[in-house]
């Protein structure tokens, strides 16, 4: 199986941002939105074509598979969230992209 680093926008810690992705030859908008009572981040993902919400506030958990237990997931492949340092802690506001990596896990590597 082949973990594909997906790079997140550097610079200061925002609350909220997105960028568009492309996984599986498909471009997707990965939105992240952090939510400071909880301390949590969340992501959203929506097809970049038509902007349609695929899968709404995902809770970015170290090191759970963020979509593949989704019913009527529309991706192929899988993400999943790393805790680079090995701590397996999920990300604080300024962890995400740096501590905490995002993966994607192709439909091919999940037999899909």
């Amino acid at each position: 199986m082949i973990l594909i680093n997906i790079p997140l926008i550097d610079g200061a810690p925002l609350p909220f941002f997105e960028q568009q992705t492309v996984l599986d030859a498909v471009t997707y908008t990965l939105r992240f939105r952090w939510n400071n009572r909880e301390g949590a981040w969340y992501l959203s993902i929506l097809d970049e074509a038509s902007e349609t919400m695929l899968l709404a506030d995902m809770k970015i958990v170290v090191p759970w598979p963020l979509n593949a237990y989704r019913s009527g997931n529309p991706m192929p492949g899988a993400l999943i969230a790393f805790d680079s340092e090995g701590l397996d802690q999920d990300p604080a506001l300024t962890d995400l992209g740096i501590r905490v990596k995002l993966y994607y896990v192709t439909g091919a590597d999940l037999g899909r």
